[in-house]
């Protein structure tokens, strides 16, 4: 693969270099960027660097998320503006973010690149719930 997608996919959630792609990831398979490949090894050579990444599916998610659906909705919400506080990004999943934020005991001003696995669930699961609640 090339080398940034391998990267971002194998980012642990929480980290500066965590995206949509790496937080999908993380909840189904263990993410390890195995070594690089030089250009020499292609022919004809890329103008890219590549690398190898090894997924090695995990028997169950990582975290319990609730509804997956659910989870891909959060995720991708959280990283389409990557500077937006969370309180901001989950308006249009949510009409009242604050609350659902506070039952996640996720800070309103975090940002999704600063969530962890558990706290991307968490978050799931309340929104499910005040969804439901609604």
């Amino acid at each position: 693969l090339q080398t940034d997608f391998a990267e971002r996919a194998a980012a642990t959630p929480g980290t500066r270099a965590c995206s949509a792609l790496s937080a999908r990831v993380a909840l189904l398979t263990h993410a390890t960027l195995a070594f690089g490949v030089p250009r020499s090894a292609f022919h004809p050579a890329p103008k890219v660097e590549s690398a190898v990444l090894v997924l090695e599916r995990r028997p169950e998610p990582a975290v319990d998320v609730g509804d997956p659906k659910v989870y891909r909705q959060v995720v991708r919400t959280l990283f389409a503006q990557r500077r937006k506080m969370a309180r901001k990004a989950l308006k249009p999943v949510c009409a009242d973010p604050v609350a659902v934020l506070a039952a996640a005991g996720v800070p309103e001003t975090a940002r999704g690149e600063a969530l962890s696995l558990a706290q991307l669930a968490a978050l799931t699961r309340a929104l499910v719930a005040w969804r439901a609640a609604q």
